[in-house]
């Protein structure tokens, strides 16, 4: 098979399903949920390689103002190795390109890295995936200040999130914020506030509805204090993972003697004009096909 043979089109609801199987049986894990969210989400534009009726690839592009991701670059292991995993990104960075985003950024395999590599793609950090078996519901917390988020902290945990990443991820922010749902870190009273006023934060997480937490924290000490209060709200039969960037040593050491354990690695990539951004306050992830 060519990649010639495959025809690469948008993903529908229909497509669901079928995408979805696919990747648990190539062990990508259960990405049902995402693409339900994706194929509804005006900045995302999910896509499917179909060989006669059967879906052999997947991919999703997203926009984030200007800049953008890849990811969930996906081909069947029977139709590896004849350019489809090729075809699929230069479908991903056509969508994007065409919608002006200056950087495009993805997280790469040692099997797709070769590929991004020779499309222009340069390696700009390494993620360290990090887990730790949840807590109990009901655990100390040891005199913890972070709190609750509520829909009135959205302006600022999207003025921090920019401050972070270099990128507008408020669609995504907006998408998935629930009054209750999630947890904040209030900054200090007198600290400087972000531009554009509004309730001062230094540290959110928000859970996805599909398994990641996007996690941003100004210090490394906010960042357990969030990820810890998270380990408490999915008990002890779930555990949690997360991903810093290599370059956050300080960050990662505490994670390490507070018992989180490193489970894998990642190469961080961009293509086009560098990032504004922090890497180190940096702790969860929407996932790594939206960053």
């Amino acid at each position: 098979m060519s990649a010639m043979a495959a025809a690469i089109r948008p993903m529908t609801q229909r497509d669901v399903a079928p995408a979805a199987e696919a990747l648990l049986r190539g062990q990508w894990g259960d990405r049902r949920a995402f693409f339900d969210f994706a194929v509804r989400h005006p900045e995302c534009e999910p896509m499917v390689a179909e060989v006669g009726r059967t879906i052999a690839g997947t991919v999703v592009a997203t926009r984030h103002g200007f800049t953008g991701w890849i990811g969930l670059v996906f081909v069947s292991e029977d139709q590896r190795r004849a350019g489809l995993g090729s075809a699929l990104t230069k479908a991903a960075l056509e969508r994007l390109e065409q919608a002006a985003c200056r950087t495009i950024s993805l997280v790469a395999t040692d099997m797709g890295r070769p590929i991004y590599e020779r499309l222009g793609f340069e390696v700009v950090g390494r993620y360290i995936g990090l887990t730790r078996p949840g807590a109990p519901t009901d655990g100390d917390d040891d005199g913890a200040t972070a709190r609750a988020f509520h829909l009135r902290d959205l302006d600022a945990v999207c003025r921090l999130d920019a401050w972070a990443t270099g990128e507008d991820r408020s669609h995504l922010l907006q998408a998935i914020a629930l009054e209750g749902a999630g947890i904040v870190v209030d900054a200090a009273s007198g600290s400087r506030r972000l531009r554009g006023g509004g309730p001062r934060i230094r540290g959110f997480s928000l859970p996805s509805g599909w398994g990641g937490w996007p996690t941003i924290a100004t210090t490394p000490g906010d960042a357990l204090l969030l990820l810890e209060g998270i380990r408490r709200t999915r008990g002890t039969d779930r555990a949690l993972h997360n991903a810093v960037l290599e370059q956050n040593v300080p960050g990662r050491r505490l994670l390490l003697d507070a018992g989180w354990q490193e489970t894998w690695r990642g190469v961080r990539m961009i293509r086009g004009e560098p990032l504004d951004w922090h890497p180190d306050a940096i702790y969860g992830q929407f996932n790594f096909g939206l960053g």
